[in-house]
């Protein structure tokens, strides 16, 4: 193989990526718009929730109950009602995200040492939000209710007595899904210059420049190469986008080595646009492997890379496929750099993965391409 020929291809290509907005714009600027758009869509933290109050006792009892609730700002209290008509109105009409009933005596019953039963009622038509607001009341409510008492004891509590449990959760201290979905989605939405390569060759496909160019001394290998590398290099310029997406946006925290970060970036291109240029040996349109692409790479890439859903618990046939999508080994590159801060040691199994998957598909392309077009 001659370097020089590849070197050539190479040079053509860049030069039709940097005069052509349209392919400039889908690998490098797309993936990051893609990531803002997709990180909105499966963040499923809830900022803030709107909760409606029916105090059926009005006691100071009750109103501290509630600004404690609510004193942070997390849970705002919209509005008072007053009778059960009103709840079953608001709930239809405004869609509060949850009702809360204190019962008569509360304040009462809560000096006695008794347990006052609150109720709460939440739209289940949106289970994620009602989830949410149950387990944000339900935390905050046992908080209060040891702070009282605590205040009702007359003596530090002994051993076998009251006790605090306290839950730390590493890597990601508030749970919030925006911090684990970002360094996630970048394993999707960096295929886009792999959606680019394969409809390179399409396109050449298309217009009949392909076989002229075939008439020439050039190599099958030199053309492949030559066609890959130059999406793989600007690639590279979406992924410094896409983390600074991450991080200065979505505020991400970034415990890791950026530059074992660019290199497995790197790596995840390399797999990827080469499995577009292999998917494009065997469509004969534009459009043809956009779809190709989209359903083979894109959207598995969602479900079955362990995104959303732990790999390890999918069933057979869908860790088979797992094990050939790109994006499943960089969600967890790129989620044990950004949380965890891990290095190369964690990882190389991972790294690894992709160099044989790319590799393999670098091979595969070759020999297909000249299969079909010797």
């Amino acid at each position: 193989m001659s370097w020089r020929i590849t070197w050539a291809i190479l040079r053509k290509e860049l030069l039709h990526i940097w005069r052509d907005g349209q392919t400039w714009v889908l690998v490098v600027f797309t993936p990051a718009i893609l990531l803002v758009m997709f990180a909105y869509l499966f963040a499923f933290d809830v900022d803030r929730f709107d909760l409606y109050l029916w105090d059926q006792d009005n006691s100071p009892a009750s109103r501290q109950y509630v600004r404690a609730l609510t004193s942070d700002g997390v849970i705002h209290l919209q509005r008072s009602l007053q009778n059960w008509d009103e709840i079953h109105t608001v709930l239809v009409r405004e869609r509060p995200d949850a009702v809360m009933i204190i019962p008569p005596r509360f304040g009462d019953l809560l000096q006695s040492g008794q347990t006052p039963a609150v109720q709460v009622l939440v739209d289940g038509s949106n289970p994620t939000t009602a989830s949410q607001v149950l387990a944000d009341i339900s935390a905050r409510t046992a908080a209060y209710s040891q702070q009282i008492a605590l205040q009702m004891m007359d003596s530090p509590p002994i051993a076998g007595g009251l006790f605090e449990v306290r839950d730390i959760a590493w890597y990601n201290r508030t749970l919030k899904s925006l911090f684990s979905m970002v360094p996630g989605l970048l394993a999707v939405v960096l295929i886009m210059p792999a959606f680019s390569a394969a409809q390179a060759l399409a396109k050449e496909k298309e217009l009949g420049t392909l076989e002229t160019l075939l008439s020439t001394p050039v190599r099958r290998a030199e053309l492949i190469i030559g066609k890959g590398l130059p999406y793989l290099f600007t690639g590279l310029i979406g992924v410094l986008l896409t983390a600074a997406v991450a991080v200065l946006w979505f505020r991400v925290p970034f415990r890791g080595n950026f530059v074992l970060f660019l290199l497995l970036g790197l790596d995840f291109l390399f797999a990827s646009n080469f499995l577009g240029l292999m998917l494009a040996n065997f469509t004969e349109s534009q459009q043809a492997v956009m779809i190709a692409m989209f359903i083979i790479f894109f959207l598995p890439s969602f479900f079955l890379s362990g995104l959303i859903h732990p790999v390890e618990t999918a069933g057979l046939g869908a860790r088979i496929e797992s094990a050939v999508l790109p994006a499943t080994y960089f969600v967890a590159i790129s989620r044990g750099i950004f949380l965890k801060g891990v290095g190369m040691e964690h990882l190389w199994k991972y790294a690894l993965g992709l160099l044989a998957l790319g590799a393999g598909a670098l091979a595969l392309a070759i020999l297909s391409f000249k299969n079909r077009l010797a």
